[in-house]
């Protein structure tokens, strides 16, 4: 084996030793509770291609601030779906996670938050499996914000217009 394919297959083999998983990174628009004013949640998750280590970003729109809970829900019958959650961190605040296995939970009590709402998920997908090999292993989870800043109800907002009416039309009379 001369030099140069020496270099060339150690290059190669520490590229494949030291790649992740494919990071995730995205926005989750969260929906609005009709039944509760200024409560919303939503929905989010990822599925990994590929064995190794991952950091996953969620940024939760609109930005809100408020009490914050969230959960996040993984299961696998088999090493090639499998993923341990290593830690997860919402604005900085941990989460509680179950011990790895087949089934993994982590979750938040509810938080008192400042916008932006930033989840980070840190994983190992297909642990058991050499990195860089071909899987499907997924994790989802749910969010609950309760908005700080309270919402009007339409109605209030209706009194509040009339009584704004109300006292334009006495200045005027004085006027």
């Amino acid at each position: 084996m001369t030099i140069k394919n020496f270099i060339l297959a150690l290059g190669l083999a520490l590229s494949v030793a030291s790649s992740f998983a494919e990071p995730i990174n995205t926005v989750v628009t969260l929906t609005p509770n009709v039944a509760v004013p200024g409560s919303y949640t939503a929905e989010f998750g990822a599925t990994h291609q590929f064995a190794g280590s991952f950091t996953d970003t969620f940024i939760f729109v609109p930005l809100l601030s408020g009490l914050v809970d969230s959960g996040i829900f993984t299961i696998s019958h088999s090493p090639s779906s499998n993923i341990n959650f290593v830690s997860a961190f919402i604005n900085g605040n941990p989460f509680t996670l179950s011990p790895n296995g087949i089934m993994e939970t982590a979750f938040t009590i509810p938080l008192n938050l400042t916008a932006p709402i930033e989840l980070v998920v840190h994983g190992i997908a297909g642990p058991d499996l050499p990195v860089g090999t071909s899987l499907a292993a997924s994790y989802s989870g749910t969010i609950n914000i309760q908005n700080a800043q309270k919402v009007p109800e339409p109605a209030s907002l209706a009194l509040l217009g009339l009584g704004l009416l109300g006292f334009a039309a006495t200045r005027r009379r004085k006027q």
